[in-house]
């Protein structure tokens, strides 16, 4: 459901613009199925499934709106991986 969610109407739409989406905005994404402070498992799972698919972490694209910042559990360079899901879903950079 997260997958299918984030896929359609969240971070992949968000590659196009070379943007990132806040928690909030993946919780309504996913009509709240996971509110926005309770998302960080569910993430844990998008990204396990990313990488079974050797597809880039859609989780890079999901930021907290006050920081801009990826959540601490997230592992790895976030910028390096959101320019991979730019590059993936996106096409290039104009």
């Amino acid at each position: 459901m997260l997958r299918n969610g984030l896929g359609t109407d969240g971070s992949v739409a968000h590659c196009a613009c070379r943007s990132t989406l806040t928690y909030g905005e993946a919780s309504a994404a996913i009509d709240e199925i996971y509110p926005a402070r309770g998302l960080g498992r569910a993430l844990d799972l998008l990204s396990q499934d990313c990488i079974e698919r050797k597809e880039p972490s859609l989780t890079a694209l999901v930021v907290q709106s006050t920081s801009g910042a990826v959540g601490g559990g997230f592992k790895g360079n976030a910028q390096a991986e959101r320019e991979r899901c730019y590059k993936h879903w996106g096409g290039s950079r104009p």
